[in-house]
């Protein structure tokens, strides 16, 4: 009897802390957009927090805001002020990246993964995000928003390129703050770069997050078509401890470079390696890359300028390809809601409980 109310007692104390910090932060949230004129920063909360008297609070990310308190609650803050705890152990995952990323997630299955696994590619401490570990095949690439399948090519079964969808999209229009996938762009839109190329309408259908659903189940919160750059880079640099890093320096789109004192490129050969075969795919057969939800900035002149998205091949390369590339797939990204909890097995997998 005593367990029982002892137990009580301690869930009553937790309710305590999780209202007065959702009140502190809904109180820094306030005090913030009045200063800064209705725009919200993590180092606006942050510093009104601090301001407040708040101690041992850390806060990072864009839309949404996390909010982490003694190194033990997290909550998420949207552009619009709404207040949520995060329940699963996405920290968790993130914390123990070298060894959780690449791990396989055993049940996670929707029938439109038929003959594919999932593994762990990502943690930002909001959500954990799977990919899957080989091309999906053909049949299972979703048609545009105005139901136009992608060209197949007549060299490899999953790969496919986008000329036939090109026209159903308008381009960086399409990609706005609404879609919750908007912010693995966020070097590009922070810019303020707007583009109608045809390499950033085939990253606005790679992105459109309602066309990818066939590939989510309840514990999906949405799916997008592949990784962008920045969350590519976000999960190795992680897992490895690298400094690989990318910007948009107009808005045709991203250059890459190894460390910061290595000078911007368009291409960089073998790397990522072809050891860790989350990142790559070794089996050539079904295709030799896959496609990266971002815009290349390289052009020259056999094509206009604009045509080159972002691919990944067997061989660890991170490069640029044409659109209309005959030899590239697809491997979607399924991004788990933010109270998704992930138990390691003693084979070494994961499960959602």
């Amino acid at each position: 009897m005593r367990v029982g109310i002892l137990i009580q007692a301690e869930k009553a104390s937790e309710k305590t802390k999780e209202e007065g910090e959702k009140e502190q932060i809904s109180l820094a949230y306030n005090g913030a957009k009045i200063k800064n004129n209705g725009k919200i920063t993590d180092e606006s909360i942050k510093q009104e927090l601090i301001d407040n008297g708040v101690k041992n609070v850390n806060v990072s990310g864009k839309s949404p805001i996390v909010i982490t308190f003694d190194e033990e609650r997290s909550y998420t803050i949207s552009d619009d002020g709404k207040i949520e705890l995060i329940t699963g152990n996405t920290k968790e995952i993130l914390d123990n990246a070298n060894t959780a990323y690449g791990k396989v997630v055993t049940n996670y299955d929707v029938d439109g993964s038929t003959g594919v696994n999932w593994k762990i590619f990502n943690s930002d401490g909001i959500n954990i995000y799977l990919i899957a570990d080989e091309y999906i095949d053909y049949s299972k690439i979703p048609n545009s928003r105005e139901n136009n399948s992608l060209n197949q090519s007549d060299s490899f079964q999953n790969a496919a390129f986008f000329a036939n969808i090109l026209d159903d999209y308008s381009g960086s229009s399409d990609i706005t703050n609404d879609n919750i996938a908007y912010k693995w762009l966020s070097k590009y839109y922070e810019k303020n770069y707007t583009s109608e190329y045809n390499n950033m309408k085939a990253v606005s259908y790679m992105l459109d997050t309602e066309i990818w659903n066939n590939f989510m189940e309840d514990t999906a919160l949405y799916v997008i078509g592949g990784p962008t750059l920045e969350m590519l880079f976000g999960s190795y640099n992680k897992k490895y401890q690298t400094q690989y890093d990318c910007q948009a320096i107009n808005n045709e789109g991203y250059l890459i470079r190894e460390t910061e004192d290595s000078e911007w490129e368009a291409l960089i050969t073998g790397l990522l390696g072809t050891d860790d075969e989350l990142y790559i795919v070794k089996n050539q057969g079904k295709a030799l890359s896959y496609w990266i939800a971002s815009p290349s900035n390289y052009h020259d002149n056999e094509y206009a300028i604009g045509d080159y998205l972002l691919s990944i091949y067997y061989s660890g390369s991170v490069t640029y390809s044409f659109y209309n590339a005959k030899d590239i797939g697809f491997r979607p990204i399924v991004c788990l809601k933010p109270d998704v909890n992930l138990t390691l097995q003693e084979n070494g997998t994961y499960k959602i409980d």
